[in-house]
């Protein structure tokens, strides 16, 4: 089954209904072929529409300039309830922090990053930070997520509902302009 026709779930699989929804990716880096100049972060949430729900957040590329030291801080956020502009405001770290983030990925050879959490934050935030030069060939990195019940099965209209409003918000993305080629 390929990558859109699990995006365009139907309810049911040969096992029978499944709630299991995928997020349409969004590009949250474009890199250029040749050399680039980084240092800049890109920035994204991914909405928890049901803390009942377990939600992985994504980062793809097909390509490992991640081994050039980027970086990734996710965090717990809350939108601001108290003010009129409803802010989205990080609120408990999930992976790094923002004065000590984590290398993606860990080890070298892969080539993204994924993480599944059960958190019934409003939201995951995320900055990715790149390394202040680099090169390579040119290519896109993604953020995808995906939503499941956890151990537990939501009756189908409530399920529409909750699917429907899991969103990938990119805040800053970062494209050729910021690098040289």
């Amino acid at each position: 089954m390929s990558h859109s026709e699990i995006a365009n779930e139907s309810p049911t699989s040969f096992k029978g209904p499944r709630q299991i929804h995928i997020a349409k990716r969004r590009e949250l880096i474009i890199f250029p072929a040749g050399d680039w100049i980084g240092g800049e972060k890109a920035k994204f949430y991914v909405t928890n529409p049901d803390s009942r729900c377990r939600l992985r957040v994504s980062i793809m590329a097909k390509f490992a300039w991640f081994s050039a030291g980027a970086t990734l801080w996710l965090a717990g956020a809350e939108f601001d309830q108290g003010g009129p502009s409803g802010t989205l405001e990080p609120h408990t770290n999930l992976e790094g922090t923002q004065a000590v983030p984590v290398p993606i990925p860990a080890t070298a050879g892969l080539l993204g990053y994924s993480r599944e959490f059960e958190t019934s934050a409003d939201a995951i935030y995320g900055e990715i930070t790149l390394p202040e030069s680099g090169s390579g060939p040119g290519a896109t990195v993604y953020v995808t997520a995906r939503i499941q019940p956890s151990g537990q099965r939501l009756p189908w209209p409530e399920w529409e509902e909750v699917r429907s409003e899991l969103q990938i918000r990119i805040l800053r993305r970062l494209e050729p302009p910021i690098f040289i080629g």
